[in-house]
């Protein structure tokens, strides 16, 4: 075994049963070997380590490199959970997109990858996005079965050396998983993983113990705890998580998106729109300020006319009983004057 090399079992099971309670009723229990003689010496560049690798996936939803390892001498619990996510328009584009055909969500409903057997993912095809100068140079896969031609290991170091690494590694892992988008609906597996050690030394000793696993020959208990690995795979509840992701907007995109819109519906652009809020805007801020005004002139011109009609009114009364007459005699020159 050197690098990504060995053994890969893939295990298909359907659930024909209606799973009301989660739990351990319903298991799926699978007995692996690692065959820990068969290793290779191999130290630069090979795992320092034995066990297994498992993933748990629904149809073809690989995910390479999101890997359980496990160790053998173990009886592993693997509980799922599972969780659903979709992608969708924001509010106001999906009320757009109602109303016209503008507008899609930012993710793939359908979309190949390019050297990979299995169905799309973005991780998948950030991934293909990385190594894309390495098969172009090589014309082969690095350790991954596809619809090429996977290298062998000799020619993996050649390649390696002639294939210069990105300037900028994490800018070209940046910019590969920026072009790679989501897919629209995915369906993955949460696990939880508990572990007892196993087999048990008492049980081992007995015959029913081989016949109870299946092993023709009989195991030792150091070969046991060394290769045997039991897996028991049940779902921890029933029901399923459902996330909804929207793409974040920012004011550019608002804007761009707007303009679009606009341009197509309307035939006018946010320029325009913008010049029509401030006419309008001005044009109702003159009104006002032209009604306010106008009001203020007339009830200017009608409280001076009161004044002068009270000042009419009192000389008047001064005139004619001036012995009554409150004013003295500045107020009196003052009417007589005016």
């Amino acid at each position: 075994m050197t690098m990504e090399y060995g053994l890969c079992h893939q295990i298909t099971f359907n659930v024909t049963t209606d799973i009301a309670v989660g739990g351990h009723l319903n298991t799926l229990e699978i007995l692996l070997s690692v065959d820990a003689d068969n290793y290779v010496d191999v130290v630069e560049g090979n795992y320092l380590d034995v066990g297994i690798a498992v993933q748990i996936y629904h149809d073809d939803e690989v995910e390479i490199g999101e890997w359980m390892y496990l160790a053998p001498g173990f009886s592993h619990m693997i509980a799922l959970t599972e969780s659903r996510s979709r992608v969708s328009l924001s509010g106001g584009t999906a009320l757009l997109q109602k109303l016209t055909t503008y507008g899609t969500p930012p993710c793939y409903d359908i979309h190949h990858l390019r050297f990979f057997n299995y169905s799309y993912s973005r991780n998948l095809c950030a991934t293909e996005c990385y190594i894309s100068q390495f098969v172009s140079n090589c014309g082969c896969l690095p350790f991954i079965v596809g619809k090429i031609r996977m290298c062998e290991a000799e020619e993996v170091f050649e390649c390696v050396k002639k294939t210069p690494p990105p300037a900028d590694i994490r800018a070209q892992l940046k910019m590969c998983s920026h072009i790679c988008k989501e897919k629209c609906n995915k369906n993955e597996f949460n696990t939880f993983i508990t572990s007892t050690k196993f087999p048990n030394p008492a049980q081992v000793r007995r015959k029913a113990f081989n016949e109870f696993l299946g092993l023709r020959n009989g195991l030792s208990y150091e070969n046991a705890s060394r290769d045997l690995i039991l897996l028991n795979i049940y779902y921890k509840d029933t029901t399923t998580k459902v996330t909804e992701l929207y793409e974040a907007m920012t004011l550019i995109d608002a804007l761009n998106s707007s303009g679009g819109a606009l341009s197509l519906c309307a035939g006018i652009s946010v320029l325009t729109l913008i010049q029509a809020v401030v006419y309008f805007a001005s044009a109702i801020n003159s009104a006002i300020c032209h009604g306010y005004s106008r009001l203020f002139r007339i009830v200017r011109r009608e409280t001076s006319m009161r004044s002068t009609m009270d000042l009419l009114r009192t000389s008047d009364s001064g005139l004619s009983n001036p012995e009554k007459s409150d004013f003295n005699d500045n107020s009196s020159t003052h009417v007589a004057r005016f």
